[in-house]
């Protein structure tokens, strides 16, 4: 029985989670900005790499999962 996440599991979350929050900066971000600044394209072009990463990042920690499966509940924790 698997007893806890691997190190890889555990990087690909905390990823995740970061690259969820910066892609979320990027585009409230972008209000900051007026309509045609070419920040803006640089700002969308940054969405759109970061967005690309956090779907292989999720498409791996789901290949991660199905091989290797979850670590089981603790012994003193009910399954409810």
């Amino acid at each position: 029985m698997i007893n806890t996440y691997t190190s890889t599991q555990k990087f690909l979350h905390w990823a995740l989670f970061a690259l969820v929050i910066l892609l979320y900066a990027l585009t409230y971000g972008e209000e900051f900005y007026p309509r045609g600044d070419p920040t803006v394209d640089a700002i969308w072009r940054l969405h759109i790499s970061f967005g690309l990463l956090l779907a292989a990042f999720v498409l791996w920690r789901v290949v991660l999962r199905g091989l290797r499966g979850r670590p089981g509940l603790p012994a003193e924790m009910s399954k409810l």
